[in-house]
């Protein structure tokens, strides 16, 4: 069920449909009473992967950096630490993997493993004034929420607008 929203706040989000806000005062004490009033559990998870140049495939050390910017520790979800020790001194990420492609499906399988404890679905509230309704996507940690210290989300008119293409994949 939509969160009423003051016409003057709507305005703010309305205005800017399809982008990241970070609201006035009052919208950010909107925002956090919508989340407390009424929210859902979107079941898509934002997965942002960097380009993988050809240096990073060919360096353990670099890709291991590469995956701490994805997730934290994805490295050791991709290859067991035993296993890793074992490999030929002369190995790289690419030799190991095989492709970018089975390295980006490895990766997108373990991000939307909703298993993952580091992977959080998205979280939305429906808000509603004067009959029109939108959705704000509270970006960031659920700590970050939860102590307060968040202030941006993401506002769209559907949720549909959640796709691929931009970084948003439905958990497995």
């Amino acid at each position: 069920m939509p969160v009423k929203c003051p016409p003057e706040i709507f305005k703010q989000f309305y205005d800017r449909r399809g982008e990241e806000v970070c609201p006035n005062e009052a919208g950010q004490e909107f925002i956090y009473h919508a989340l407390a009033e009424e929210h859902d559990f979107t079941g898509i998870v934002p997965i942002f992967l960097p380009e993988l140049e050809n240096d990073i495939l060919r360096d353990w050390e670099k890709f291991e950096y590469w995956c701490d910017d994805v997730q934290h520790k994805l490295l050791w979800k991709l290859i067991d630490e035993g296993d890793f020790y074992d490999l030929d001194e002369d190995s790289t990420p690419i030799d190991f993997f095989g492709s970018i492609n089975s390295i980006t499906e490895k990766i997108l399988s373990i991000l939307r493993d909703p298993a993952n404890e580091d992977s959080q679905s998205l979280v939305c509230s429906e808000i509603e004034s004067d009959g029109l309704n939108l959705f704000l996507i509270y970006l960031g940690s659920w700590e970050g929420w939860g102590l307060g210290h968040s202030n941006t989300v993401l506002v769209l008119d559907t949720l549909e607008e959640l796709t691929m293409d931009k970084g948003f994949y439905t958990q497995l």
